[in-house]
């Protein structure tokens, strides 16, 4: 009878995960960013704003939050990618990293991978890198000012 049980209760305890776990996990699973990420996000995301976050970045989330604005208030067709740079955890579950296009994470040496990004880059976050589908990269510390973001929307379209 304890085995029946247990198989019951295993069963029971599966069916619940399946049931809720969609609704907890993001289908949108962090990919790891390597030494070679950069230059593949450059040439195949098409128009992108890429914002660089870290774990003690407080600004962060509100500016993911205002891009995401952004983009539904123009209607733009650019993506959304935030990139985890310090090994912490990107909490999907935490708006408005869960309504980004793509989530990355650093793997390996922290310095070189900034260096493939920005060798001028160190470290600082909110780091901001707008794409253009031609390939064209503008870098920004912070919040990209309004003028610019509506110049590499006109400019990228």
């Amino acid at each position: 009878m304890g085995c029946k049980l247990k198989k019951s209760i295993s069963s029971t305890l599966f069916t619940a995960l399946m049931i809720v776990t969609p609704s907890l996990v993001s289908a949108k699973e962090p990919l790891p960013f390597e030494l070679d990420s950069w230059q593949k996000l450059v040439h195949s995301s098409g128009n992108a704003a890429v914002v660089f976050t870290s774990t003690h970045c407080v600004h962060c989330p509100g500016l993911v939050a205002d891009l995401l604005g952004d983009r539904k208030q123009r209607q733009q067709g650019y993506k959304i990618l935030v990139v985890m740079t310090d090994g912490g955890a990107l909490d999907l579950g935490k708006s408005p990293y869960n309504k980004a296009d793509s989530s990355y994470f650093f793997i390996g040496n922290t310095q070189a991978l900034r260096y493939t990004v920005n060798p001028s880059w160190r470290g600082v976050t909110p780091y901001v890198a707008l794409i253009s589908s031609a390939g064209g990269v503008q870098f920004y510390s912070g919040s990209p000012p309004r003028d610019s973001l509506l110049r590499w929307g006109r400019d990228s379209r």
